[in-house]
């Protein structure tokens, strides 16, 4: 088991010379061995298992990652089901996601999944709510893209994104109120 934690940790970091050089073909080969090994690993009782969940899961983002660079949407999409099912309580995973969800230009579903990450909590709240709020704005859901908007700057109140957002929101009378609350709170 060590030896395969080892090599699978290692062919992922070694990942990142060929991506660097633009070596497509190569960094899809080092990051087949580095999921390979991951998945070799045979744990035998619970300290292991977690240190097997434990690598396997940022091989999987790394991925995720790698199908974006690649330019394949789908199998990024897979892959980031994949992460998902390894540990649905991630809010990252979610977060990503809903990143491989909007560069598919589907914005009902990244909403979603960025609202998922949100639920979830930190370590991506404040990121989700807003990345939620510009989703729900591009299909049309200009109270609910105010009320995630509101919620990112009520995590993090010195972000400017967020207020600039809310001022980008139709002027209908309760996000009239929200602007002018937005533009009050940044002021302070």
């Amino acid at each position: 088991m060590q030896r395969d934690l080892l090599l699978s940790r290692f062919y992922r970091a070694a990942a990142f010379i060929p991506q660097r050089q633009g070596d497509r073909k190569e960094v899809i080969r080092i990051m087949n061995d580095s999921e390979r090994h991951a998945i070799a690993m045979q744990p035998t009782n619970a300290a292991e298992e977690l240190i097997y969940l434990e690598n396997l899961h940022p091989v999987l983002e790394s991925r995720t990652k790698e199908a974006l660079w690649l330019g394949d949407l789908n199998l990024a999409l897979a892959r980031a089901f994949r992460v998902i099912e390894l540990d649905p309580c991630d809010s990252r995973a979610w977060c990503e996601l809903g990143q491989v969800r909007l560069r598919r230009g589907e914005y009902s579903e990244a909403a979603e999944a960025y609202a998922s990450a949100a639920l979830l909590g930190p370590p991506a709240s404040a990121i989700s709510r807003y990345m939620a709020g510009l989703c729900f704005r591009n299909v049309g859901q200009p109270m609910l893209a105010g009320f995630f908007l509101k919620a990112a700057l009520e995590i993090d109140p010195l972000a400017i994104s967020p207020h600039d957002e809310i001022q980008r929101l139709p002027d209908e009378p309760i996000l009239l109120v929200l602007k002018e609350w937005s533009l009050r709170s940044f002021a302070s």
